[in-house]
């Protein structure tokens, strides 16, 4: 920031370099830089946040953790703001850690939302928007963190938020003139977790030829390696999972388990999942009823919903009927490092699902229209004074209208009447 010194007043920054450190261990391997863009009231421009990232591309900085960001709320500047931020992000070969933003809201991005929060909101290759969670005593796991647990709660979005890290009561450093030490709480504090893991990795990886050689790996080692067995943060991120930074040391092979500071919990680390076969969800036929699960395996097991939807709970003739299909990992595996489109379907033309997901998409072929085998067609026949039947009686393979000649209101004593059924064969009274 021009004309700024690089003093700490608010203590921000200073907390969450200290974070930064603290996921390094011990021994820090790593080289911090601060690069401020933000005045003492905790304001800022745009054009600072893409003066410091420039800086860094042209200084060959890799990572970058960015513990700030705006609410689009004003639409005067968000065309503006948005089209400038896209340019410097696009243009920076490393990889940018930012924050969800606090005010217990979705974020995913909607034309003309108010939602809508940058950098966060923004996809991109080189970015992880990072939510904060809290430890839940009662429920002895980690969730989500909301408003009303000491402060605003944490933004989440299935699309634009990509995992979740510790973000309550985080204790950290602070300047001389704040004591040192202190807590503090919000995603600013859990995105830190993420580039200090995120430098971790970088440091125990062979050495890159170039200055960002293979850094964008790193984002796929931390998201592919994401902690989910509660389920409780599913529907709020697109892993749905939490940081674990052993999982994702343990994940690079050049690493073994309890050697060169990996931790020996490596055990415990969900396993990707690799029967690929779904069972149980067969094709569809008229008449037939549909699947609404899957068989279940060892590894998985998953419930089926019908496009269209079946009609009184059967398959109707000449529909092409689409089966979505949601996978639920067992305790002890993962769908993340699932390449994308790796389950099948026995009988469907198509088969496809994202990377490291388990929402399926099977499309299976047009049912069959059968041919009418019935030969019989069932008509009340005429009767003195009654009333000429307009319809044959309806079977499961054909219905019919009938016509009468002569053309009567109501049927005559001794007269020949003939009846034409229309649906399938003539027919005489």
């Amino acid at each position: 920031m021009p004309g700024n010194p690089l003093t700490d007043i608010l203590g921000h920054g200073t907390h969450v370099a200290g974070i930064v450190l603290q996921a390094q261990g011990d021994n820090p391997m790593i080289d911090l830089v601060s690069l401020r863009v933000f005045n003492d009231d905790g304001n800022g421009f745009s054009s600072y946040v893409g003066r410091a990232i420039d800086f860094a591309r042209r200084n060959g900085i890799e990572i970058l953790n960015l513990s700030g960001g705006w609410d689009m709320y004003n639409p005067g500047i968000r065309g503006q703001y948005n089209e400038f931020l896209r340019a410097v992000i696009d243009n920076f070969p490393g990889l940018l850690i930012v924050i969800a933003h606090n005010q217990d809201r979705d974020i995913t991005y909607d034309v003309g939302s108010i939602n809508v929060v940058r950098p966060a909101s923004y996809l991109a290759y080189n970015l992880i928007t990072v939510g904060a969670t809290i430890f839940d005593e009662e429920l002895q796991e980690v969730r989500r963190a909301q408003r009303g647990d000491g402060w605003r709660g944490s933004n989440y979005s299935h699309e634009r938020v990509e995992l979740f890290a510790p973000g309550t009561r985080i204790r950290s450093m602070l300047p001389r003139a704040m004591g040192y030490y202190g807590y503090n709480s919000g995603t600013s504090f859990a995105a830190p977790w993420v580039t200090g893991v995120a430098a971790l990795l970088r440091s125990v990886t062979p050495e890159p030829d170039e200055p960002f050689s293979g850094i964008l790996e790193i984002r796929d080692i931390i998201l592919n390696n994401v902690d989910s067995r509660s389920g409780l943060l599913k529907s709020f991120s697109s892993t749905g999972g939490h940081l674990n930074a052993a999982w994702a040391l343990c994940s690079i092979s050049s690493l073994d388990c309890g050697v060169d500071g990996c931790p020996t919990c490596c055990d415990d680390a969900p396993r990707t999942i690799t029967i690929t076969g779904i069972q149980g969800v067969t094709v569809p036929h008229a008449r037939a009823a549909p699947a609404g699960t899957i068989t279940a395996t060892d590894q998985f097991t998953g419930t089926v919903t019908w496009s269209p939807r079946p009609v009184n709970g059967a398959f109707s003739a000449g529909t092409q009927y689409t089966a979505r299909i949601e996978l639920t990992p067992m305790p002890g595996f993962t769908l993340q490092g699932l390449a994308a489109n790796s389950f099948s379907v026995a009988g469907a033309t198509s088969v496809t699902h994202a990377a490291n997901s388990g929402m399926v998409t099977a499309v299976f072929p047009r049912t069959c229209i059968n041919p009418v085998n019935m030969r019989n067609i069932i008509i009340t026949p005429p009767r003195h004074g009654s009333i000429p039947a307009s319809e044959i009686y309806e079977t499961f393979q054909f219905a019919g209208s009938v016509s009468w000649h002569p053309t009567e209101i109501n049927f005559r004593k001794k007269a020949t009447q003939g009846s034409t059924s229309g649906n399938p064969e003539d027919s005489q009274a």
